[in-house]
């Protein structure tokens, strides 16, 4: 006989040893006991998760009302960061104008260029000795974002100096 089987026949001994008065009380308090925890576990977590829903429906409610109240004004800025977006990112038409675009980005970033040329098929290669990493790093950073020029190798050493490096980079459109 398993453990459970012997605890439930306990209990049925137990419970029809006990006077027909207190069964009764041990009946009334097993059903509070159902309904108490039914409560608790069920219909509780279940209103309090119906009240959240029903607050972030007000506030989606308000926020959409908030939207279509200042429709207008949201499309005006929208179209003016696009704009700005596109002007500020200027791709460079061939070969010689992306050389233009990164010795004038080089030099506005203070990144000093020892050599440069053409590498082929709208690519050009730079080299820079003893730049500061943190200029460099920013420069080609700022070409990607500004002007669509992406890196598509790069060798960087560490120079003498701390937080110096030298570096050979191939920038393509």
């Amino acid at each position: 006989m398993s453990q459970v089987t012997a605890m439930k026949q306990w209990g049925k001994t137990a419970f029809k040893k006990l006077d027909e008065r207190s069964q009764r009380a041990l009946k009334v308090l097993g059903v509070a006991l159902v309904v108490t925890v039914a409560y608790a576990g069920i219909y509780q977590p279940s209103a309090a998760f119906a009240e959240q829903q029903q607050t972030r429906a007000e506030h989606a409610a308000a926020l959409q009302g908030w939207v279509q109240a200042n429709e207008s004004d949201i499309h005006r800025l929208g179209a003016g960061v696009s704009q700005d977006a596109a002007e500020r990112r200027q791709r460079p038409d061939g070969e010689r104008e992306l050389m233009t675009v990164v010795t004038g980005s080089a030099q506005a970033h203070g990144v000093t260029l020892q050599r440069f040329e053409p590498a082929g098929g709208s690519q050009v290669r730079v080299w820079v000795e003893q730049g500061d990493y943190g200029k460099v790093a920013g420069w080609l950073e700022a070409l990607d974002r500004d002007y669509a020029v992406s890196v598509s190798q790069a060798a960087m050493d560490r120079a003498g100096e701390a937080g110096k490096v030298s570096a050979r980079v191939t920038l393509a459109l």
